[in-house]
């Protein structure tokens, strides 16, 4: 664009829209953020499952049932979210 061609009020118009495309792009951000924390912790959680024996996975499975299971990502909340 040829900046130096614009008028102060062009040139605020054009600022406050490349503001809001940046917001925008901003929250996204944050969301797919949120949803790559998420996946990833879901991934070593699985590798960390993955390696334990079968008697370890006998006795988490135990666990977390009598600690009322694992709460869903609604009731925590989302990662990354403010």
């Amino acid at each position: 664009m040829a900046y130096e061609k614009m008028t102060r009020k062009q040139l605020e118009a054009e600022n406050a829209k490349l503001m809001k495309a940046k917001a925008d792009i901003r929250a996204k951000q944050i969301e797919l953020n949120a949803a790559l924390a998420k996946k990833i912790a879901e991934e070593k959680v699985a590798a960390k499952v993955a390696a334990l024996s079968d008697d370890e996975k006998t006795i988490a499975a135990q666990v977390l049932k009598g600690a009322g299971g694992i709460k869903s990502g609604e009731a925590v909340g989302t990662p990354g979210a403010k």
